[in-house]
């Protein structure tokens, strides 16, 4: 154990006292002896704090991957009790980011009437806050985050995860307000009339179906025909695979500069579904059920 610790930037003998040092904090300084589990716990608060303030001190980003400090000798410039106390405040920072980056957002928030997306934005996200132990438990996430993003966020921990989180949820809500709100009912209404009760992404069928009439240059708005269908199945036949995923590419890169002012962040953000379009795609035409892939009107 010693030389895992040592091998991961802070000796054991650095850490031990941080964690005796909290472990009376934890139990109002009435004793120092926690059970096993809750001293597991308060080592990887400590160590989840130091990794803060050493990836923020090297204007890292943060590597969701180490869990603890890293080996990096030039990062090494603090003890290891100054490093903890300054990942403390760095994290008590982040909190104060996110709350605010949130209370921005909720103001003009919509669920769409998708009771998932509204609960867990308007219930779980406070609860995150109200729950959050920066001392003893910055490691933990505390909520599920029910509703899905286009971004894989599993390996973040803590408030790492709730920022990134809030991120997204913004990112689609800005997309998603340049649209009528009645046009995105009738459009996640007709792709599932039971959609208000789904765990699906909200956004990523709207994307789908702004990209799939600028596949066949339908103006959207119109109702869908079976021939809109029949033409897209046609398009992506044609051209395969890769070339549907590129062209998908310089659509969303389009519709970006069109009418999000070039918004880098949400491109790169709203790419990561592009993958999942494109084999869903051959799929419905392998099958002929096109409308299962995208929604066209």
């Amino acid at each position: 154990m010693q030389k895992e610790y040592e091998e991961e930037g802070y000796g054991l003998e650095e850490l031990l006292p941080i964690v005796t040092k909290l472990a009376g904090r934890y139990t109002s300084y009435e004793s120092t002896s926690v059970t096993y589990e809750t001293a597991g716990k308060l080592m990887e608060a400590v160590q989840f704090c130091i990794r803060m303030a050493q990836e923020q001190e090297a204007g890292a980003e943060p590597n969701p991957s180490k869990m603890y400090p890293s080996t990096d000798s030039k990062r090494k410039k603090m003890l290891a009790s100054d490093a903890y106390e300054t990942g403390v405040q760095k994290i008590l920072q982040k909190v104060k980011d996110a709350k605010e980056q949130y209370n921005l957002m909720i103001v003009r928030f919509c669920d769409y009437g998708n009771k998932n997306y509204g609960e867990t934005v308007k219930k779980a996200i406070p609860g995150f806050f109200r729950y959050y132990d920066v001392r003893f438990a910055p490691q933990e996430t505390l909520i599920t985050m029910d509703y899905p993003t286009l971004s894989q966020l599993h390996a973040y921990q803590g408030i790492e995860a709730i920022e990134r989180y809030i991120e997204c949820i913004c990112l689609e809500q800005e997309f998603l307000e340049k649209l009528p709100m009645e046009y995105i009912v009738q459009i996640l209404n007709d792709y599932d009339g039971e959609y208000q009760n789904q765990f699906y992404n909200i956004c990523r069928i709207v994307l789908r179906h702004v990209l799939g009439c600028m596949m066949i240059q339908k103006p959207m708005g119109l109702p869908a025909t079976e021939e809109d269908y029949y033409k897209l199945q046609g398009k992506v036949d044609k051209i395969g695979k890769e070339a549907t995923k590129k062209l998908l590419e310089k659509l969303l890169k389009q519709l970006m500069c069109e009418k999000y002012e070039d918004n880098k962040e949400m491109y790169d953000y709203l790419k990561k579904d592009l993958a999942d379009f494109v084999t869903e795609l051959f799929l419905a035409k392998e099958y002929e059920c096109m409308h299962e892939a995208v929604t066209l009107g």
